[in-house]
């Protein structure tokens, strides 16, 4: 069905009920949503960043928040890991192909590496800033 105002094909309530159930996230009647937030892994409790890595036919992604080098998304594909381009409107995550890491290296993007437990790759990203940290003025 069709949101007439909106012109976003409608998920049924059932439907969209039962992807928040089984997956913890936060799909809405109006369509998907494929922002990325921070959820603990359910084996190891390391904190994890957990998003759909696209807008349409998308896959739950689970990454460690670790910022790649070139040569670190060189050993995670080596690896047998999938990467992702973390987009900062969101967060969201993008899966990444041999045409983003070619024409977008991990240096001039911010990317990330499935998780794996005790296998973290690359630079710790650090948590949000809060208001305690910082008063009202947030460094971003």
């Amino acid at each position: 069905m069709l949101d007439l105002r909106t012109g976003l094909r409608m998920i049924p309530t059932h439907v969209a009920d039962h992807i928040n159930t089984t997956t913890g996230l936060a799909i809405t009647e109006a369509g998907g949503r494929d922002t990325a937030t921070w959820r603990p892994c359910p084996k190891c409790h390391a904190r994890t960043l957990v998003g759909l890595d696209d807008t349409t036919a998308a896959l739950t992604a689970t990454t460690d928040p670790r910022l790649l080098t070139r040569s670190d998304e060189a050993t995670a594909w080596l690896t047998g890991r999938t990467t992702y381009q973390l987009h900062p409107h969101g967060p969201r995550l993008r899966r990444r192909n041999h045409w983003a890491i070619t024409g977008h290296p991990a240096d001039t993007v911010p990317v990330v590496a499935d998780h794996t437990c005790s296998q973290p790759l690359g630079t710790p990203i650090p948590a949000s800033p809060t208001k305690e940290q910082h008063g009202d003025r947030i460094p971003y």
